[in-house]
């Protein structure tokens, strides 16, 4: 059992970040999802201080972690831009902020599995061709709920449409 999940029960809000030039945000309230964007780097920052603001109780950012792989062709410049500034917005805002890699996030949260905890983000929910990036956000949110607050994480999915 995690302290934070009997502390006085706070409110416990969890930020993910999927960051790229297009970007994904995804936050949990309590383990419900409460509010999701995807779009261009500039807008998801500006989002990421007011879903800040607005959360009471402890906050946590969880953002896809992104490492440059000399053999790797693919570079991603604006993915380590917009790390950067969340980075510096967390900073500011005295947040905590935790990298994980996609693929752990992943495995705790397929796409089946958003489907059945009902945070499969569709595309009339953000207004975009595709919602890839939002999912990618709700992921490491998903886990650093499961890994930090595990009560929480838990009556989640006894709540879902199947068995874990």
């Amino acid at each position: 059992m995690n302290v934070t999940d009997n502390l006085s029960r706070r409110p416990v809000t969890i930020i993910g970040v999927d960051p790229g030039k297009s970007c994904g945000m995804a936050t949990l309230t309590d383990g419900r999802l409460s509010y999701v964007f995807q779009g261009p780097a500039p807008t998801m920052l500006d989002s990421l201080r007011t879903q800040v603001a607005r959360a009471q109780g402890a906050v946590t950012v969880a953002c896809e972690r992104y490492v440059v792989h000399p053999k790797r062709y693919m570079h991603q410049p604006d993915t380590l831009e917009v790390i950067g500034a969340v980075k510096l917005i967390c900073g500011d805002l005295g947040v905590d902020l935790v990298l994980q890699y996609a693929r752990d996030a992943k495995k705790l949260a397929s796409n089946d599995r958003l489907r059945d905890l009902g945070m499969f983000v569709g595309l009339d929910e953000v207004n975009t061709p595709d919602a890839d990036d939002v999912r990618d956000a709700v992921r490491p949110a998903l886990l650093r709920l499961a890994l930090d607050h595990t009560a929480i994480y838990e009556r989640l999915l006894s709540h879902s449409r199947s068995p874990a």
